[in-house]
C-alpha cells in the first residue's frame, strides 16, 4: 500500500515483528475448540484470523502503550483489502440483466438512467 508507513515506520516495523515472532501466544487466541467426531478423530476448529489479531494488537507494554503500534497500522490496511471479487461479479450479474432479449431496444441514455 504506497505511502503507507514513512521509511522510519518501516525500521521500526522490522524491529516491531521481531519481538513478535518472539512473543508467547496463548493457544486461545489460535484454537477456538477442540472436539471428536463421529470417526472418532479429534478435530481443531481454530478462530478467525481478525480474532487473532485483535488479540495480538491489544497487547500492551508496562507504560500501557500498545507494544505494536506500526504492525497493528499495516495489519489493519490489510485487513480491508478484499479478500474475493464476489461483490464485483455480482455487479457484472446485475449488469447483465438490463439488457436482455425482452429490453433490446432500450437505448443506451435509458441503460444509464437505471
Amino acid at each position: 500500500i504506497p505511502g503507507l508507513l514513512s521509511s522510519n515506520e518501516i525500521d521500526l516495523l522490522s524491529d516491531e515483528w521481531l519481538m513478535y515472532s518472539i512473543e508467547t501466544i496463548d493457544d486461545s487466541w489460535i484454537i477456538k475448540r477442540k472436539y471428536n467426531g463421529l470417526d472418532g478423530q479429534e478435530y481443531i476448529e481454530h478462530h478467525e484470523v481478525d480474532f487473532y489479531w485483535n488479540k495480538v494488537l491489544s497487547i500492551v507494554q508496562i507504560n500501557g502503550y500498545p507494544k505494536y503500534p506500526i504492525l497493528s497500522k499495516l495489519v489493519k490496511n490489510i485487513f480491508i483489502i478484499s479478500h474475493g471479487n464476489a461483490d464485483v461479479e455480482r455487479g457484472f450479474s446485475a449488469n447483465a440483466n438490463v439488457l436482455t432479449e425482452d429490453r433490446t431496444l432500450l437505448s443506451e441514455k435509458s441503460i444509464n438512467g437505471l
